[in-house]
């Protein structure tokens, strides 16, 4: 028997497709990425998940402007300084989502900006100055030789002024040379391209671990050797040693994908609390990185402080519901089980409530997990035409059962295509009547 939640969830009237099992729909709730997005690639293009993709947008950001302000002035001045001379305030960064990525990089690009038209400021101001001693030239030939020498006197000393008004540089963003730290391939790749485009010296690690715990794990061990590296490098000008020496014992930085191999190596003379890592949010995060980082469980020695600075907000967008129903409605098919996959915990219960699984009295899903998830035992399961419900990562999981007691269908293990892909794959191989 049908779990009366999901034949709410299939009661919206049938469209005019024709019953097929060949191609499920499968709908992501998030923004479609630009030019290509990796989840609409792999889907279209996996031969053992016939699924047809369809992107419903669910959040809407907006970037704190004092919030960038702030990082901006920082990124000028020598907060990230790699100079032993300059009191550096922060020796990395943590972005762990595209949007903070994208609040970084307005920041960066503002500054690029900048320093473009300062550049071609300093080129008129000299054209203007150029001009302005030929006209002076010209008078001065018919006036007194004091007079004259009075005037060029006083424009000597205007055009230093102006000099050195325009040529007080700042920081470099080519110079900066710092660790960025990031979870998941999307998030990756997106500061990647901004690396590679403006901070040729700044490293991207923690792609591989997937999610904010074992990212946490892995900065323990790897941020206190990669700013003795720098250092070294610093130090002797040669950027690419793999291994230091110091002190008799060997630091190295490479670390294998997965693990969370930790550097124990005590130097005198470095056993100082390293500058703290500035973490880039929005305002509904986790607390696992800072928690774990920060724990009073590790030996003060090892712990390492983090600063968060919430770079922008997030708001379910008006529409959502409303186009989340008409989607399900669009995509419903006969016979045709269909996938909803989650990226975020904001709108999980607009999207609860538009599936009808939603009691408004208790605030918590009605239909059991037995139902959601159990195995099918003919056609009139099938009939209603399935939702099921997956999840990116952990962080969405553990927010849809504590605030509304339920349970996904699948969670990702690592947040990506084909982590969704291959969870949803294992989910309907387990299952009868599923297409696979």
């Amino acid at each position: 028997m049908t779990s009366p939640a999901r034949a709410q969830a299939g009661a919206v009237p049938p469209t005019s497709s024709s019953p097929s099992i060949d191609s499920l729909p499968i709908l992501l709730l998030k923004t479609r990425s630009t030019p290509t997005d990796t989840y609409e690639i792999y889907f279209a293009s996996h031969p053992s998940l016939p699924f047809t993709a369809t992107f419903v947008p669910v959040l809407q950001h907006s970037f704190s402007r004092s919030a960038l302000q702030t990082l901006h002035s920082l990124l000028l001045s020598s907060a990230f300084s790699s100079s032993p001379n300059l009191n550096k305030k922060y020796g990395g960064l943590i972005l762990t989502s595209q949007r903070a990525v994208e609040a970084f990089g307005s920041v960066i690009e503002g500054i690029v900006v900048r320093d473009r038209k300062g550049g071609e400021q300093q080129k008129d101001i000299k054209g203007n100055v150029a001009e302005k001693e030929e006209e002076e030239e010209e008078e001065e030939e018919e006036e007194e030789e004091e007079e004259e020498e009075e005037e060029e006197e006083e424009e000597e000393e205007e055009e230093e002024n102006e000099q050195e008004t325009y040529n007080v540089a700042a920081p470099s963003l080519a110079d900066l040379n710092i660790p960025f730290y990031t979870v998941g391939p999307a998030t990756s790749r997106a500061l990647c391209r901004l690396r590679d485009s403006y901070l040729p010296q700044c490293t991207v690690d923690g792609a591989h671990t997937g999610n904010g715990e074992k990212l946490a794990e892995f900065i323990l061990g790897h941020y206190s050797s990669a700013l003795l590296r720098r250092q070294h490098n610093n130090n002797n000008n040669n950027n690419d040693d793999r291994e230091i020496e110091h002190d008799g014992e060997s630091i190295t930085g490479e670390y294998q994908d997965g693990d969370a191999q930790r550097t124990t190596t005590h130097l005198e003379n470095h056993t100082k609390t390293p500058p703290p890592l500035l973490f880039l949010v929005g305002e509904q995060r986790r607390d696992i990185i800072p928690n774990t980082l920060m724990s009073p469980k590790l030996p003060s020695e090892e712990r390492i402080p983090v600063e968060e600075m919430v770079v922008y907000e997030t708001s379910v967008m008006e529409t959502f519901a409303a186009d989340f129903a008409a989607t399900l409605a669009r995509t419903q098919k006969q016979g045709t089980a269909r996938w909803v996959v989650v990226f975020s915990p904001t709108g999980c219960e607009a999207m609860l409530k538009v599936l009808g699984w939603l009691d408004e009295g208790t605030g918590k899903v009605e239909v059991k997990t037995k139902d959601r998830g159990g195995i099918y035992s003919g056609e009139e399961e099938r009939q209603q035409g399935e939702v099921f419900v997956a999840c990116i990562g952990p962080t969405t999981r553990d927010y849809l059962e504590r605030e509304f007691g339920f349970v996904v269908d699948v969670c990702a293990d690592t947040p990506s295509p084909e982590g969704v892909g291959e969870g949803i794959k294992e989910f309907m191989r387990s299952r009868r009547g599923l297409g696979l």
